[in-house]
């Protein structure tokens, strides 16, 4: 019996105002209002967008503008760093989607 007792108010203790006769806890967190957070609404994910945009096509333009000491010549390309950047991160994906076939373990 004080096992029992004593399991009750550790529970209690992690999950305030929970006692034993309460409904799940999973059917508390259902009927809990929704929070709603800053991507939720379509409209703020355009802004981010735009500006991700924006940001990288002004930084493609700059490449016009400034200067580099290259050191090979195709560095020298309008746009070089933009299309390596690009598929050295498509490289990357493909790489690890290989990797977690191996690596990855069989469910219990």
């Amino acid at each position: 019996m004080k096992i029992e007792i004593r399991c009750r108010d550790a529970v209690s203790e992690v999950l305030p105002g929970f006692t034993p006769g309460d409904p799940p806890l999973m059917n508390r967190v259902r009927d809990m209002p929704k929070r709603k957070h800053y991507f939720d609404d379509p409209g703020n994910v355009k802004k981010v967008l735009r500006v991700f945009y924006i940001v990288c096509t002004g930084l493609l333009l700059a490449d016009v503008v400034y200067h580099r000491h290259v050191v090979h010549a195709w560095e020298g390309v309008w746009g070089f760093y933009a299309g390596y950047g690009f598929v050295a991160c498509v490289v990357l994906v493909l790489i690890a989607k290989e990797m977690r076939k191996l690596l990855m373990r069989r469910e219990d």
